[in-house]
């Protein structure tokens, strides 16, 4: 039982208390937990998913066996009673460790290079929920309610350059913009040339948060009749767990 008496420090840990399938497989084990005995609270569970989304990538990243490391988690809760003294103590230590979490409005998730920033914050303005920024374009959720936001690419561009549409690459499958408008200030870098926002289907999203952590997806904004303008790189990363962070 002693695996599971580490646990009072699931969501305050610094991640170099412990290598990435180690935290994996604390996460992954209380999570079984409480989807076996209904240990938690919505939110809770919600702090606990991205938490076991971060350390899943992280595993990967390092050449890990994510699948092996979660299995050996849900062997491990199979053998555990429900009423077990151990597990309702590690239960207990991960609700206490959850009061801060749960305070914790912004957050920043990494990537190769770059990464996803992250505000559950309430708003009744349209605002950034998760959102990665490069010099060329900022691609990511944006909306008042952050479980409702939409994924919007924006981006500023010239007179003459101004794209018709943009398309989104994400492994496989490909997806083209469901609208254009003009960006909103909240949502647009400083720069020269008009702010353009534009928005693509729910699909998207699902397709982001279903990819591998250490994939690239491809940004591009296409000129009427003249085909590409601009092609963007969005690093992948944690972005499941950005999502998941600000409950949509």
């Amino acid at each position: 039982m002693r695996a599971l008496l580490t646990l009072f420090a699931l969501f305050a840990a610094s991640p170099a208390l412990a290598d990435p399938s180690g935290r994996l497989y604390e996460r992954a084990l209380m999570a079984e937990a409480d989807r076996r005995c209904g240990l938690f609270t919505p939110e809770i569970r919600r702090a606990l998913a991205v938490g076991r989304i971060q350390a899943r990538n992280a595993t990967l990243r390092a050449r890990g066996d994510a699948v092996r490391v979660e299995h050996r988690a849900r062997e491990r809760v199979a053998a555990l009673a429900c009423t077990s003294p151990d597990l309702r103590v590690a239960a207990g230590r991960v609700r206490e460790g959850h009061a801060g979490w749960a305070q914790l409005y912004r957050m920043d998730f990494p990537a190769a290079t770059s990464g996803w920033r992250a505000d559950r914050t309430r708003s009744a303005e349209t605002r950034w929920r998760v959102v990665q920024t490069t010099p060329k374009a900022a691609l990511g959720l944006a909306g008042a309610d952050a479980g409702q936001a939409a994924l919007y690419a924006v981006a500023r561009f010239r007179k003459a350059e101004t794209p018709a549409s943009a398309r989104l690459r994400v492994g496989r499958r490909t997806f083209l913009a469901a609208s254009r408008e003009t960006a909103p200030v909240v949502l647009s870098s400083a720069g020269k040339g008009r702010a353009w926002a534009f928005r693509f289907p729910p699909a998207a999203v699902q397709a982001l948060a279903a990819a591998s952590t250490r994939d690239t997806a491809e940004l591009s904004f296409i000129r009427a009749g003249r085909g590409q303008t601009r092609s963007v790189p969005i690093e992948i990363g944690d972005y499941a767990a950005a999502q998941a962070f600000i409950g949509r």
